[in-house]
């Protein structure tokens, strides 16, 4: 779950980064759970996943938002 973390965390802000790697690994971790276990996954665990990964989709689609003035003083000498 690291591994894929840093990937997502090279590739997306900290938030969304955040989001998708907990939203995939509860994912894996029902699906690994019915495979290898066979534990029975009911329809609120079904909604449940199609909650987060409408969410995940969501948010990965939201504009990021805008930095304010005082920030970009702040951050500039990181930024150049």
């Amino acid at each position: 779950m690291w591994t894929a973390h840093t990937r997502a965390l090279a590739r997306l802000p900290s938030l969304p980064a955040t989001v998708v790697t907990t939203a995939a690994n509860l994912m894996g971790t029902g699906a690994l759970g019915r495979w290898v276990f066979g534990e029975r996954l009911g329809p609120t665990w079904g909604l449940g996943a199609a909650c987060l990964v409408l969410g995940t989709m969501v948010l990965l689609q939201a504009p990021p938002p805008p930095v304010s003035r005082c920030a970009r003083r702040h951050l500039r000498p990181f930024v150049d």
